[in-house]
């Protein structure tokens, strides 16, 4: 049985950004006003706190100015504020045009800050691709206590007669019947709790079912097609997990250069990218064990093999090879601290069990044969 799960996030540069109600994509340039030293508009950036006046005419007389004021209409100009995609800041106006130079510096002196925390929200965004492929296992539940598949029923909180049930029979016994009803239904749904319980431990269709919806569930990064099957009566988990190549990882990251007020957009190196590959898959198989010794609980072993297709260089054609095969039982997975699994290497992790892999100094992960059972 298969189970196909699919997240994709793109974070592309060169676009506007749009970030929510925390973050700025426009800017809202407020009324013109006319005074007696020239023509100004207040301008403010919604969420940043960002508010100055700017001077867009010259002076004018006081009989001038009073007459303008009663011909001129007040305008809103839109502006928008984004990143070009080498990460500089632009700020434009409602037809895409650049701001005045003037206006743009005066923004920077008086808040700086804003803009900072600004750029820190678009560079986290721009990263989050990444982080999202390195922190699958983070949000692992452990083995026993946090999952629950099937809550148990509460007992009905029964009505109490008061003075009311006590001089009239016929309200007492209305109140007694409602009880009465409330505990039945309440037993009713005690008893398929207690099969659904035993069908949870024995019947190893609804074990698949279960897990199905589990794996189903999660989000990810990328497209990863898990096959199982559980072995010996509900004791062992198999598990084959195809998981996405080296090339679908990020090769770029965003950092904030608050010097010049603008995003770097830095190429990452092959030797971290291989990294990465390889916290990845790995966070990946350690996801997938989680959520079936959380899932199930008759589970003592799981088994689980990862591989990804690869070019084979002595004929050029693709085939599947296995990167890491690694066979976990539950009473070593719940020596894992799953509080502090930020603290986790989540590479060095699967050396506390049996686990078949090849890997390099440099991050080269070799092709494997997995166990078997």
């Amino acid at each position: 049985m298969g189970f196909r799960f699919r997240k994709s996030i793109k974070i592309a540069p060169g676009v506007r950004v749009n970030v929510g109600k925390r973050g700025v994509s426009s800017i809202s340039v407020g009324k013109t006003n006319i005074g007696k030293r020239g023509i100004y508009q207040n301008i403010s950036i919604p969420g940043t706190g960002i508010s100055y006046r700017t001077k867009i005419g010259g002076s004018t007389s006081r009989g001038k100015t009073r007459t303008s004021r009663s011909k001129t209409k007040k305008e809103i100009l839109q502006v928008t504020l984004k990143l070009s995609e080498d990460g500089s800041l632009i700020f434009e106006d409602g037809k895409g045009q650049p701001l005045p130079d003037a206006v743009v510096r005066k923004a920077k002196q008086q808040q700086r800050a804003s803009i900072e925390a600004w750029l820190e929200e678009q560079c986290h965004q721009y990263n989050a691709n990444l982080q999202d492929f390195l922190n699958i296992h983070l949000s692992t539940p452990p083995p026993e206590g946090k999952v629950i598949v099937n809550p148990k029923p509460k007992p009905p909180r029964l009505e109490k007669p008061g003075i009311m049930a006590k001089i009239f029979e016929g309200y007492r016994k209305r109140i007694e019947e409602k009880n009465k009803a409330a505990q039945q239904k309440y037993l009713k749904a005690l008893e398929k709790w207690k099969q659904a319980e035993e069908s949870l431990r024995t019947n190893v269709d609804v074990m698949e079912q279960v897990l199905g919806k589990a794996l189903s569930s999660l989000q990810w990064p990328r497209e990863t097609i898990v096959n199982f099957e559980i072995a010996d009566d509900g004791r062992k988990v198999l598990v084959d997990v195809d998981l996405p190549e080296i090339e679908d990882m990020p090769t770029k990251e965003a950092k904030v250069n608050r010097r010049d007020l603008r995003l770097t957009i830095q190429k990452r190196s092959q030797k971290q990218i291989r990294l990465d590959y390889l916290k990845h898959i790995h966070a990946v198989g350690f996801r997938i064990i989680g959520e079936i010794f959380a899932h199930l609980p008759t589970v003592e072993v799981v088994v689980l093999s990862a591989y990804s297709q690869r070019v084979d260089k002595r004929t050029g054609t693709i085939k599947d090879e296995y990167l890491y095969s690694v066979r976990v039982p539950r009473d070593k997975w719940r020596e894992i601290n799953f509080s502090n699994l930020v603290a986790l290497d989540v590479v060095a992790s699967f050396d506390r069990f049996e686990v078949r892999r090849k890997i390099s100094k440099t991050g080269v992960i070799s092709a494997i044969e997995p166990f078997e059972q």
